[in-house]
């Protein structure tokens, strides 16, 4: 017990002692306090990678890059809740400290501005199945001009290579030429929600349908919002290189054809879906009653990029198929032109298509001249739907389509030479495989009526009348028309016998009965009045005259009567 004055007071002696133990422990709490804080923050620099001018390694397109770069070195330029920007560390350093801070400035502008407009119009789009994702790398690169930004959904990469932070994830890149753009808001608002659809789906892709289906999905939000200057921006790159296998110029203009060409509730039920594909799409489009395919939008979409503006018929369904203003003058022309007479194989890209113009090798005297386009294609992509349109020579141009149901198909195209002066085939390829195709293409002067022809593959004779042709049944049946010879046979190629009609009417002489051969060789009559002959959609000039011997030569079946 300390020993106290009479007044109660410790006495110095004991006041001194206690003294000198405060104070020494005082000295050693200071020092613990400031080692602890060393350690912190060593142990927050060593472990959290937060701080800007931290330096890590980025995977990078070598197609995009200025120097074709597979890798750079990236320095951390800020961090806001949903997005981390980062700088190439090569064109960071060269920046001045007041082009830094502008950059940082502009990077915060785009953060605040995303979320504060960008996000909750992404939240409406997709509802509740709405993903919540935060700090998404965002990489500043000098890229390629013709790239103002790309997105890759996964990166895979050696877990062993310890100095690449972002390993396996989602990076958005953005071009530093064109980082004060004003259309990079949008650009950072599409990669925003292509990588949560990736999230949601949690089935990362390095390419193919599903990232281009993404890519397209994303692009719908914009084009819903009618945003006219980023259309602009892709509109002048698509007219530039047309479906660029390295650009996503097609997908942006196709979303927006989209948007403005189908309900937004089945958009909606396609962002959500399972799975991204063209299938899935299509369920989507089935669910809500409507009569499209992707195949069938995609088609559409390409020919109205081709006769926009020119045709006079169909102006109002054809000829502005979008919102926005600028799309008045986006019109592609053909990528090809070819005249008659040769043989032309075709590769078309996934997801691309191409117009092929045809004009004649001569103009013809005879209004009968005929372009043959026989068009070769593997039966796996049957049915298959070519629009097509004719230029007359006063200029007028017409839309027609027609659908391939067989590997080797000819489309006449009549009056080519005289009065039609060019024919330009669209072929389109909506899937994510390369199609070639072969198209034959002949000029066709009409042979003459009586006319015996045969193919190169085809061993049949057909006797020719107008536009339709009809089998000779037999060797016998072929003698028995005195005139006739072998020698007189006209061999034609295979397009020019798939011009003519097959005809199954015959008539004997003066014998009014008109008879129809069927696929047995047996012959029915007629028993119809010329009204009813008229209303089956036979037609008159399609009966030939034979004689009594091919006549006899067929088996006599039931008549056939006109059941309305």
């Amino acid at each position: 017990m300390a020993r106290k004055h009479s007044n109660g007071t410790p006495s110095p002696r004991h006041t001194t002692q206690r003294a000198r133990h405060t104070a020494l422990f005082s000295g050693q709490t200071i020092t613990f306090c400031i080692f602890l804080c060393v350690l912190s923050v060593l142990v927050i620099t060593a472990l959290a990678p937060t701080t800007t001018g931290q330096e890590v390694v980025f995977p990078v397109n070598q197609q995009n890059d200025t120097k074709a770069r597979s890798t750079v070195n990236a320095t951390r330029v800020l961090n806001t809740t949903y997005f981390s920007f980062w700088g190439e560390t090569t064109w960071w350093n060269s920046l001045t400290s007041q082009d830094a801070q502008t950059i940082k400035n502009q990077a915060k502008l785009l953060a605040r501005t995303f979320r504060q407009n960008d996000l909750q119009s992404i939240r409406n789009f997709f509802g509740e199945s709405f993903v919540e994702i935060k700090r998404v790398p965002v990489l500043l690169v000098p890229m390629k001009d013709k790239v103002s930004s790309y997105v890759v959904e996964q990166h895979e990469t050696d877990a062993q290579q310890n100095d690449f932070y972002f390993h396996n994830q989602a990076i958005i890149y953005l071009n530093t030429r064109t980082f004060s753009h004003h259309n990079t808001q949008t650009f950072l608002s599409v990669g925003f929600s292509q990588i949560m659809l990736a999230q949601q789906q949690n089935s990362p892709t390095q390419g193919g349908e599903q990232q281009m289906i993404r890519t397209l999905i994303a692009n719908v939000i914009p084009a819903i919002a009618n945003n006219a200057t980023y259309a602009e921006h892709y509109t002048k790159e698509f007219l530039q290189n047309p479906f660029s296998p390295h650009s996503d110029a097609w997908i942006v203009l196709f979303a927006y054809f989209m948007a403005h060409n189908i309900d937004q509730s089945v958009l909606t039920t396609f962002a959500n879906s399972r799975f991204h594909t063209t299938e899935t799409l299509n369920d989507a489009l089935q669910q809500y009653n409507t009569t499209d395919t992707f195949q069938t939008l995609f088609e559409r979409w390409n020919t109205i990029l081709f006769v926009n503006g020119t045709l006079t018929e169909t102006r109002q369904k054809q000829a502005y198929a979008f919102k926005n203003e600028v799309f008045k003058t986006l019109r592609i022309p053909t990528s090809k032109q070819h005249s008659l007479n040769q043989k032309t194989t075709v590769t078309i890209n996934p997801y691309s298509s191409q117009w092929i113009q045809y004009t004649p090798s001569t103009l013809g005297i005879s209004e009968s001249n005929t372009a043959l386009i026989t068009i070769a294609t593997r039966e796996e992509l049957l049915p298959y739907t070519i629009p097509y349109t004719t230029t007359s020579i006063s200029g007028k141009k017409t839309l027609h389509s027609h659908t391939l149901t067989t590997p080797n198909e000819s489309i006449p195209i009549r009056l080519f030479g005289t009065y039609i002066l060019s024919a330009s085939f669209f072929l389109p390829n909506a899937t994510p495989r390369t199609r070639s195709i072969t198209i034959h293409t002949h000029q066709h002067t009409p042979i003459q009526d009586g006319t015996i022809i045969t193919s190169t593959d085809n061993t049949q004779l057909f006797v020719v009348k107008g536009n339709t042709k009809r089998l000779i049944p037999s060797l016998t049946v072929f003698e028995s028309y005195q005139h006739l010879t072998l020698d007189v046979v006209q061999q034609v190629h295979p397009s020019v016998l798939d011009f003519y009609t097959q005809s199954f009417l015959i008539q004997q002489g003066n014998d009014p009965r008109v008879w129809e051969i069927d696929e047995q060789g047996t012959k029915h009559w007629l028993d119809m009045t010329p009204e009813q002959f008229e209303k089956s959609g036979r037609k008159w000039n399609h009966i030939f005259t034979v004689n009594n011997i091919e006549l006899n030569w067929y088996t006599e079946g039931e008549p056939y009567s006109y059941t309305g």
